[in-house]
């Protein structure tokens, strides 16, 4: 991974556009997102159980991993966590 995409992974810039619905008038505003190594609250694996019959044997099989980080809104107070982003494997 280039060294620019490292410094800003997980942060993203987002144009919101409410109308107010009285006046139709558009509102713009831009919101910066953004992510550090101290946000991220856990990590949750994926996986899938699947048992054979014939060999009567349970197997795992790891599909991925979610980054699960708290959000806060713009004066500081705790709205809710959830994945930053989900990452599953490419099984062929």
């Amino acid at each position: 991974m280039p060294k620019n995409e490292k410094e800003n992974f997980g942060s993203s810039i987002d144009t919101i556009i409410p109308f107010d619905p009285k006046t139709f008038n558009k509102n713009v505003s831009v919101v910066k997102n953004t992510c550090r190594g101290k946000d991220i609250d856990e990590v949750r694996l994926l996986q899938d159980w699947i048992w054979n019959e014939k060999e009567q044997k349970l197997y795992i099989r790891h599909a991925g991993f979610a980054l699960i980080v708290k959000r806060y809104d713009n004066k500081g107070n705790f709205l809710n966590s959830g994945p930053m982003f989900i990452r599953c494997v490419d099984f062929k």
